[in-house]
């Protein structure tokens, strides 16, 4: 036994022996390679080295590991840019899905851009946009903050084998990026139970495009509200909009078709809510009157439009905080003991909804804005909301 227990430590020594002298050598020739570069398959290192594949493929698991390689499926294997925090640029980048309608003129995503330029200013970084990774010289930047959509997915796994990589707004589902998002599921649980609590029951949805986790994740907090205060899902309520103003206005024509038409509607955006209430006005409705409508986003003009919008408020300047806190961290190689921040949306009531009834709940009717968020509360002290049945429910508060 004494030498069964000896012959195999002395193996282990050889084996541990052999593994480093492959992954110093595998090293030595990484830094001999270009960021990028492909290196060759496991069995032709095998072979290139004299070692056994098995002792190869744990010495390329551990540079993997190490972030000195990187893997793309069914590519290879590839040589990551090593990150000099002795040397920066003083430049960020800020990366925007291409295809996106109006890109960073848009209502939203100017905001969005605004507020994160302005934080990374403060710091003394310049914030560079760029809706094409091909176009763009990852030397001149110290990382990128991305506005995430799954169309990007295998574009920002190559970015993030080369730079510090923040995913803000939305995430990609899968990917190991560090990701600020929006509460999109709570958030818009919380704009239906204020419609519920206000005595509406009959509550009608534009969502937007179910390619994404945001509209996906907005029509499931809607779904679970109606569930969990027992008001049945009703398929003809549910419109599919494209967050765009037009898509809106085409609603109002399906909404006053329908024979049991809705008291509320919420919307996946102020866009839309803004031009469902145009035609809704063109069509002789009253809002909110004869049909209460709210958004989500709070962009500029929802204050402003009449009626102003009731809305979702997305806190642009928190996310950009925090957004620039993580990339900061991930620039100096410092640990965090999170990958993804969850930050909720807020509430605003304005002259877009209506009050037709308020639960009781023991304390008697209410009509004003505080009262209104107050009734909300109490009815939510009865709802287990970690029992929404949704997987992101981890709430940065």
């Amino acid at each position: 036994m004494l030498y069964s227990i000896t012959g195999n430590y002395i193996a282990m020594q050889i084996n541990d022996t052999k593994y480093n002298e492959v992954k110093i050598r595998l090293t030595e020739k990484i830094k001999k390679m270009k960021a990028g570069e492909r290196l060759p398959g496991e069995r032709e290192l095998a072979r290139i080295f004299g070692f056994s594949y098995m002792t190869i493929r744990r010495a390329v698991e551990d540079l993997v590991e190490d972030k000195s390689l990187y893997r793309i499926p069914r590519k290879g294997t590839f040589v990551s840019n090593p990150r000099n925090n002795d040397v920066t640029t003083g430049n960020i980048g800020f990366y925007l899905y291409e295809k996106l309608k109006h890109g960073i003129s848009s209502p939203y995503y100017s905001l969005v851009f605004k507020a994160i330029q302005k934080e990374f200013s403060a710091h003394g970084y310049n914030l560079i946009f760029f809706t094409d990774p091909k176009s763009v010289n990852l030397d001149n930047l110290d990382g990128v903050v991305a506005t995430a959509f799954s169309v990007m997915r295998q574009e920002l796994l190559e970015l993030s084998s080369k730079k510090p990589v923040i995913m803000t707004d939305n995430d990609v589902v899968g990917l190991d990026i560090p990701a600020v998002v929006v509460d999109n599921y709570n958030s818009t649980y919380t704009a239906i139970e204020y419609a519920i609590s206000t005595g509406h029951k009959i509550i009608g949805y534009i969502h937007g495009i179910l390619d994404y986790s945001v509209g996906v994740k907005r029509l499931a907090g809607y779904t679970t509200a109606l569930d969990n205060y027992g008001i049945a899902r009703d398929d003809s309520l549910l419109y599919q909009g494209d967050y765009e103003y037009s898509s809106g206005y085409e609603a109002s024509g399906y909404f006053l078709s329908l024979q049991n038409r809705p008291t509320f509607i919420h919307c996946a955006n102020d866009l839309m809510a803004m031009g469902l209430i145009k035609g809704f006005i063109e069509a002789g409705i009253r809002v909110p009157e004869d049909i209460s409508v709210s958004g989500f986003d709070n962009i500029g003009p929802a204050s402003t439009f009449h009626p102003s919008i009731t809305t979702m408020a997305v806190d642009f300047d928190r996310i950009a905080r925090e957004t620039v806190k993580l990339m900061i961290a991930e620039i100096k190689n410092e640990n965090v003991n999170f990958k993804k921040l969850i930050i909720p949306a807020s509430l605003i009531i304005r002259e877009s909804s209506a009050v037709l009834e308020v639960p009781d709940n023991g304390i008697g009717v209410r009509s004003d804005a505080e009262s209104i968020m107050k009734s909300i509360q109490n009815v939510s002290d009865f709802n287990d909301k970690e029992n929404r049945n949704i997987n992101d429910t981890s709430v940065l508060k």
